[in-house]
């Protein structure tokens, strides 16, 4: 497993602290933000090696996060979810995934033990 601290991001607290606590059931460090600057933020002090994290969200899209974020970090595996489909499609790099809410927690859990693993320092 080459996953081990996962950056959950979702502006819905209830759905980003079920996420934290099923991941952290399966041994998983999780790192919680309820908007993208906090995500940003968090990401800027702590060493994580997937996002997950909602598409729309106050402050942030998950997309310009995400975007952010690679700019330190270009191989970041993530896995992109939102309640709107039309916000995106499927990404042709193998290292983000895109999902619809809902979507199951165990599908997610699926998806990082399926992600490549990031080769790259932080």
């Amino acid at each position: 497993m080459c996953i081990h601290h996962i950056l959950v991001v979702d502006d819905e607290p209830v759905l980003a602290d079920a996420c934290k606590q099923y991941f952290e059931h399966f041994g998983y460090k999780v790192t919680v933000a309820y908007d993208g600057q906090t995500a940003l933020d968090l990401y800027e002090r702590h060493s994580v090696d997937a996002l997950i994290t909602d598409f729309r969200m106050p402050r942030m899209n998950g997309q310009e996060l995400l975007t952010r974020i690679r700019q330190r970090k270009p191989t970041l595996p993530a896995i992109m979810v939102s309640g709107f489909p039309g916000d995106f499609r499927q990404s042709e790099d193998e290292r983000t995934k895109v999902f619809a809410k809902p979507t199951r927690l165990h599908t997610l859990a699926q998806c990082i033990k399926n992600l490549p693993c990031d080769s790259a320092v932080n």
